[in-house]
């Protein structure tokens, strides 16, 4: 099946301007952030229990699978019309990683290793082995153990 990315990224801001988030929304939200970290955290190391974790949200939040034809062709949702800014927001992302995992992904999430980071990321390479989130970080940690070698006198002092 085609993906048309402009003409989801198009749907998906119709979809958002209907809404203005509350201080509440914000508060549910970051909550819903909390449950993906977690699963980001886990899933490379021990699926099964990322996978609990993603079915435990799935729950929480409701998804529920219909199939919509109000544009293009028939598709599947998995939020309830018109539950709302949370609903909305909270199952599409909870399905989005739910389908990467079941597309046979789950060893490319992650969280950055860098102690100044706090990101969770997709690893897109080849071997999916990155620990970071981004080349800068990478560098950074790089030029970190660097310096503290040199300070140790230890190897490529």
């Amino acid at each position: 099946m085609d993906v048309n990315a402009a003409r989801v990224a198009e749907l998906y801001a119709e979809a958002l301007s209907r809404w203005r988030p509350t201080a509440a929304d914000v508060g549910e939200l970051r909550a819903v952030r909390g449950d993906l970290r977690r699963v980001f955290a886990v899933m490379r190391q021990d699926p099964d229990a990322g996978s609990r974790m993603l079915n435990d949200a799935l729950a929480r939040y409701r998804a529920l699978p219909r199939i919509s034809t109000g544009h293009d062709a028939p598709h599947l949702h998995f939020e309830a019309a018109g539950e709302g800014l949370v609903h909305w927001l909270s199952v599409s992302m909870l399905m989005a990683v739910v389908l990467f995992v079941c597309d046979g992904n789950a060893a490319r999430l992650g969280l950055c290793a860098s102690r100044n980071c706090r990101r969770a990321f997709v690893d897109r390479s080849k071997n999916a082995r990155k620990i970071y989130c981004s080349d800068a970080c990478a560098h950074r940690e790089s030029v970190a153990a660097y310096r503290a070698r040199r300070r140790q006198g230890g190897p490529d002092a």
